[in-house]
């Protein structure tokens, strides 16, 4: 049987503010078109020459209505996208971090390698640039368990 991949948050709290601004963004969009919503059955309501007071009766049930379809739809929608856009960059970040890591602690002494597809190809260079001597003196010194026996 095919095991699932797993999606975990690779830089969480990141991802985390990200989603809480998607939620918010959705929210504040939900509750503006709630509020046009009212104001144009207000005006309808105003505007008929009887029954007014029936679209005002009926105004707060179809406002609930129109706020947890808006919910419903967009925020899945927002998020899936949000979290598609920005995985890719999270996973660079992340291998970055992992990078600068393993070239302070010794153990890197191989430039940083992205996937010719991720961004920020351009900031792998850099930090290639930046790191290559410090890298150069990883290869000659002896492995970090050597290093702490000695």
């Amino acid at each position: 049987m095919k095991q699932r991949k797993r999606i975990r948050f690779v830089l969480p709290e990141i991802q985390r503010r990200l989603v809480a601004v998607t939620v918010a963004c959705v929210g504040t969009s939900v509750v503006l078109g709630v509020c046009l919503t009212a104001m144009a059955y207000t005006q309808l309501a105003g505007a008929l020459p009887s029954d007014g007071d029936i679209v005002m009766e009926r105004m707060p049930g179809a406002l609930w209505r129109t706020a947890l379809v808006g919910m419903a739809v967009a925020l899945p929608a927002f998020l899936a996208l949000a979290l598609a856009l920005t995985m890719p960059l999270m996973g660079v970040l992340y291998h970055f971090g992992a990078f600068l890591r393993r070239t302070a602690d010794g153990s890197q002494v191989e430039e940083c390698k992205l996937r010719a597809r991720d961004p920020l190809q351009g900031l792998a260079a850099l930090l290639n640039e930046a790191t290559a001597e410090k890298r150069r003196v990883n290869g000659m010194a002896p492995p970090n368990d050597e290093r702490a026996a000695a």
